[in-house]
């Protein structure tokens, strides 16, 4: 695939599920997906974990709140695509919009 999508935090970390859900429902299965993510609560955490056993993505997690251009950069550099999209943690994504 020639593009992968780089999901990083935004103020609230309880619309990440949420917002990976309908990542997931709006994509092929084959997009790589980096989900970058520091100091997520224990609840949220649990529900990356069952989510990436749904569909598989990597998860890079940091101990600490980690700012948006450093999520960023962590996030593209896991990725081997062409193209890459960035996205804030608390979008909700609709069909037809990759």
């Amino acid at each position: 695939m020639r593009t992968s999508v780089v999901v990083v935090p935004r103020e609230r970390f309880t619309s990440l599920p949420v917002s990976l859900r309908s990542l997931f429902a709006s994509i092929p299965r084959e997009v790589e997906v980096v989900v970058v993510e520091g100091a997520t609560p224990d609840e949220t955490r649990s529900e990356l974990e069952r989510l990436s056993a749904e569909r598989p993505f990597d998860l890079v997690s940091l101990p600490y709140m980690v700012k948006p251009n450093e999520a960023r950069n962590l996030g593209v550099a896991r990725t081997s695509s062409e193209l890459v999209v960035i996205a804030d943690n608390d979008i909700e994504y609709e069909p037809g919009w990759f």
